[in-house]
């Protein structure tokens, strides 16, 4: 397989608690409470209506380069699971025109929004992988009283500062660290208000057609195709989470395949076999090709620290998206190979 690599920006286009004891260093699981905290947080982004402003900050070191970005955004959400995200302003580090930087924003919105930032996307994978050091401090964030949560993945790759409202359980800030303890990302909360006007407000809507097919009687006839599905994920603790068929501008089907770690995700999306125009003109057959008659090229793209994966394997469109080594995501679409 034939790897191109390339840089692009416009590719692809995250109840009240009793006061809690402080402790020095708890592994999920063994707390019954420190589960029901995690359960609220993972359940209060589309259980909370809310409006805030937000300032998010980014300062990764790609291929030797810095990459630090910094904005505000305006979140509005409803508490039913609609939101809408706006970008406000530049604050430093844009690689492009400050309009254009806030246009792709806004485009990336349903990406960013359930993609992004610090969540609890599957409490068992996050059981599995990380480990909750302490949870007593209290500290406030935009006037509102936060609990600190101090989140390590278990194989110290990386570590979260998360500060989550006391009341509602949304996380109002986050600090994000890498294996070494350098700040990679964060986020905080500079304003924010849980009983927000929601007139003249625009939710996001899906523009893919998406469809679950987890439960689906034939997902291959909602398809058109039977997918290519990875079968590994190199140590790294990622599971299956979900499956989608989307619908991208141009009317292509693709089906789309999430795995999480708890926190992060990582995505394979497949458009299913395709025929050339040179494999009709010379009477080629349209079932089963063989792999040594197809050619295989992925290219490599980088938005932010995400690594995107983009190409052809088998005569199938594919995409493997994730904020993972590339290596990771190259060995995740070789593995979906028959």
């Amino acid at each position: 397989m034939s790897l191109s690599r390339s840089r692009s920006l416009g590719i692809f286009a995250i109840c009240a608690f009793a006061i809690l004891a402080a402790c020095s260093s708890q592994v999920l699981g063994g707390a019954g409470q420190g589960i029901d905290v995690l359960t609220q947080v993972q359940k209060a982004p589309s259980n909370t209506a809310h409006e805030g402003v937000r300032r998010v900050d980014s300062f990764y070191n790609l291929d030797g380069k810095s990459d630090a970005v910094s904005f505000r955004e305006l979140i509005t959400t409803d508490g039913k699971g609609n939101f809408s995200t706006r970008p406000l302003e530049v604050i430093s580090g844009a690689t492009v025109p400050n309009d254009e930087f806030l246009y792709l924003q806004k485009a990336r919105e349903g990406f960013n929004w359930r993609y992004r930032d610090f969540l609890v996307r599957d409490l068992a994978s996050f059981l599995e992988n990380y480990k909750l050091k302490s949870w007593g401090k209290s500290i406030v964030v935009a006037g509102r009283t936060c609990l600190e949560l101090d989140i390590l993945r278990k194989d110290g790759s990386s570590h979260w500062v998360v500060g989550m409202d006391f009341t509602t359980g949304l996380v109002l800030s986050y600090r994000e660290y890498d294996g070494e303890e350098h700040l990679t990302s964060k986020m905080v909360y500079e304003s924010v208000d849980f009983a927000p006007s929601l007139t003249g407000v625009t939710f996001h809507k899906l523009g893919n057609a998406e469809l679950a097919l987890q439960g689906a009687p034939n997902p291959e006839v909602l398809l058109g195709f039977t997918p290519l599905t990875p079968k590994l994920l190199p140590n790294s603790g990622f599971h299956f989470l979900a499956a989608y068929r989307i619908q991208d501008p141009n009317g292509k089907v693709w089906a789309k395949m999430e795995y999480t770690d708890g926190v992060q995700t990582v995505l394979f999306l497949d458009s299913g076999f395709e025929v050339s125009p040179k494999s009709i003109a010379t009477g080629g057959s349209l079932s089963s090709p063989h792999a040594a008659e197809l050619p295989e090229k992925l290219q490599m793209y980088r938005v932010g620290p995400v690594t995107v994966l983009q190409g052809d394997i088998l005569g199938h469109g594919v995409i493997a998206v994730g904020k993972v080594p590339q290596l990771d995501l190259q060995i995740l679409v070789e593995s979906a190979l028959p």
